[in-house]
This record gives structure tokens, sequence and C-alpha cells, in this order.
């Protein structure tokens, strides 16, 4: 096994959604075209991630879904912890923070094409796949709470995240 298959193969893989408010407070803030580098929520912990984990951040805005851009977390952190030794006052609110490294450009434009959101599988603790998002008849959401929060991934689903990350990056690179 090659060194990257195994440094994936020991990994995990997350979506986590930002908010409407969150996006804009982050392109007002110039981070649009800036590494992704840190995500602050809940439920990281809850849900199971961790370092060497990979977190995708989504958003959802008037019916379409986008990929905002993709981590490795470094260390999950209690806010209160992040806080004492990053200065960080864009950081939007939460109980905890997902620090991260290798992060992909911040891209608060770049929408899903309909097959995607139907490809993406979700799964529990164990592995198991839950049922696949509901999409409009042109393959969008029907709601965000699809979405919402931290939920764990299948490797392919992540795999299919990074291919879209990676022309994204030949169109721009």
């Amino acid at each position: 096994m090659s060194k990257r298959a195994e440094k994936h193969a020991k990994s995990s893989y997350f979506t986590f959604l930002w908010t409407n408010e969150c996006c804009q407070n982050m392109i007002d803030a110039g981070f649009d075209g800036i590494a992704l580098d840190c995500a602050a929520g809940s439920k990281f912990l809850e849900r199971g991630c961790g370092a060497r984990d990979f977190l995708y951040i989504l958003s959802f805005f008037e019916g379409e879904t986008y990929l905002i851009g993709r981590m490795r977390v470094k260390k999950v952190w209690q806010r209160a912890e992040y806080d004492k030794t990053h200065d960080a006052p864009d950081l939007w609110e939460g109980s905890e923070v997902a620090e991260g490294e290798e992060g992909t450009l911040m891209q608060f434009d770049r929408i899903f094409r309909p097959w995607v959101l139907g490809d993406l599988v979700f799964t529990d603790w164990n592995g198991n796949e839950f049922k696949r998002l509901k999409l409009t008849r042109d393959g969008n959401l029907t709601s965000a709470m699809s979405i919402r929060s931290v939920r764990r991934i299948t490797p392919n689903s992540a795999q299919l995240l990074d291919r879209i990350l990676a022309e994204e990056y030949q169109a721009h690179g």
C-alpha cells in the first residue's frame, strides 16, 4: 500500500454545514481563496471527528449546495482552550473548533452538480449506510436539514468530493 493510500485508510471522512451567515462573514473578512484551516461548531467530538480525519465544508443557499473546501483535521479543541492559544477574531461561534492542515482553498461559489448529491452516501458509527439524500427533480436538496451539522461519509463519497476539488484546482491553478 502506498504511503498516501495508507494515510487515507486510517482516516474517516465528514461533512460539516456552514450557515449562510457564516459564509457571508468569511467572504466579508476576505477568506475566499484562503486555505481552509479551521471550523467552529459543535458535535465534532460527539460524531467521532478527530485528528487525521478529513472534513468537507458544505453550504446551502437558495436551493443550491456548495462545496467550500476540505481540510485534514489536526486537532479538535474545546472552544475555551482554543481561544486561549489562538487569535481568531473572525472565527464563527461554536463550543468546539476543528483545527486543520492541508486545507484546500476556500471557494464560496463552487456549486455541486446535481448528480453529485445523489451519489453521496452517509454512514453511522459502524459504517452502515444511511438513506441517500432527498432531492428535487432538478437534483437539488429539498432542505439543508439533510446535511446539517457533522455527518460521516463513505470513503467513496470523499473521493468524489476530492475529484471535484481537484477539478476546481486544475481549472483555477
